[in-house]
C-alpha cells in the first residue's frame, strides 16, 4: 500500500536535526558550566560559555532556515534566502567579542592561579567529548548548508577543546600546574577565532553580491559568445543570492541576418548553458539585435 505522503524536504530535515542538537547542546552547557564554577577551572567555564554560543548559533540556524522557507512577497520578490547569510555572519561577530573577553580574562587569571578540581575536569571534559561529537554527527548530512557550516565546524571544534579539558585535567592532576587550564582557554579561544575566518569571508562575499563560487565572469561570456547567434554581450551581471543560490542578467547582442522568431529559442539554449556549465538557475537575458542603438556599447564582442 502506497503512502500519500512525500519525500521529505531538505530544508525540513534540516531543521529537524537543529532542534536535536540544540537539546543536547543546551543541557551540556549546563552541566559544564556548572562543573566549571564547582571545580573553580576557568577553561571549564571558558567551554560552557563557548557552547553557549554555539547553542544560541544553533537555535539562531533553525530560525534562518525556518525564515528561509517563506515565499518570495512585495517587500523581499527574491525571498528571505539570506536570512542564513545574515545569521552566519551575526554568530560570528558574537563569537569574535565573546572569545576576546575570555581571552582577557585567561590573561588575568595567569597573574593569581586559582586552585582546580581537575577530577571534575576530566570528568566534564569526556562527557562533552560524547555530546559535542553526538551534535557532530546529528548535523553532519546538512554540514554544507551555509547557516548550518558554522554550527557544524563550532561543534567539531568543541569535541577536540573538551577532549584537551579531559587531558589537561589529567595534567593538572598529576603535577599540579593549574596554569595548563589558563594556556588551554587561550588556545581553545584561538582555536575558534581560525574556524572562523571562512564564515566572515563567505558571509560578507554574498552580502556584497560578489560571484558565485566558480563563476568566472570572463568564462561566461566567452561561453555566451560562442553561439553563432550571438555577435556580443553587455551588462553582464551575477551574483549569488544566498549559500547555492545564484543569479544572472545580460543583454545580449544577435546577428542581425539572424530572425527575431529564433529569440525565444536561443534564451532557452542559454539559459540551459548557464544553468548546466556554471551551475547559475536563474537568468534573465534581454535580447538586441545589431542594428538596436545599445548594441554599439557592448563590452565583450565577437572578433571572428
Amino acid at each position: 500500500m502506497c503512502s500519500s505522503h512525500g519525500p521529505e524536504l531538505p530544508e525540513l530535515k534540516t531543521n529537524r536535526r537543529l532542534k536535536y542538537a540544540v537539546a543536547l547542546n543546551c543541557i551540556f552547557v549546563v552541566l559544564e558550566f556548572a562543573a566549571g564554577v564547582l571545580s573553580g577551572s576557568l577553561a571549564l567555564v571558558t567551554d560552557s560559555i563557548h557552547n553557549a554560543v554555539d547553542s544560541l548559533t544553533l537555535a539562531l540556524a533553525f530560525l534562518a532556515g525556518w525564515v528561509s522557507q517563506r515565499p518570495a512577497d512585495k517587500f523581499r520578490t527574491y525571498g528571505y534566502h539570506r536570512a542564513k547569510v545574515l545569521i552566519a555572519l551575526a554568530n560570528a561577530v558574537i563569537l569574535v567579542f565573546v572569545l576576546a573577553g575570555i581571552g582577557y580574562l585567561a590573561l588575568q587569571r595567569f597573574a593569581d592561579p586559582q586552585p582546580i578540581d581537575a577530577l571534575v575536569m576530566v570528568a566534564t571534559g569526556m562527557i562533552g567529548v560524547v555530546c559535542n561529537l553526538g551534535v557532530v554527527l546529528i548535523l553532519r548530512p546538512s554540514s554544507k548548508e551555509m547557516h548550518v557550516r558554522g554550527a557544524y565546524l563550532h561543534n567539531l571544534t568543541d569535541a577536540a577543546s573538551s577532549l584537551l579539558l579531559g587531558i589537561s585535567g589529567v595534567v593538572i592532576y598529576l603535577t599540579g600546574a593549574y596554569w595548563v587550564d589558563l594556556a588551554l582557554s587561550l588556545g581553545l579561544c584561538l582555536m575558534l577565532a581560525k574556524s572562523l575566518i571562512p564564515i566572515f569571508r563567505d558571509s560578507v562575499h554574498i552580502l556584497l553580491e560578489g560571484a558565485p563560487d566558480g563563476v568566472d565572469i570572463e568564462r561566461v561570456a566567452e561561453r555566451i559568445l560562442s553561439f553563432p547567434e550571438v555577435s556580443g554581450v553587455h551588462d553582464l551581471h551575477t551574483w549569488a543570492q544566498s549559500d547555492g543560490m545564484s543569479s544572472l542578467t545580460c543583454h545580449v547582442v544577435v546577428r542581425k541576418e539572424v530572425p527575431h522568431e529564433r529569440d525565444h529559442d536561443l534564451v532557452d539554449r542559454l539559459r540551459a548553458v548557464l544553468r548546466d556549465e556554471f551551475g547559475v538557475a536563474h537568468t534573465t537575458i534581454q535580447v538586441e539585435h545589431e542594428d538596436c542603438e545599445q548594441a554599439t556599447s557592448c563590452r565583450w564582442d565577437r572578433h571572428d
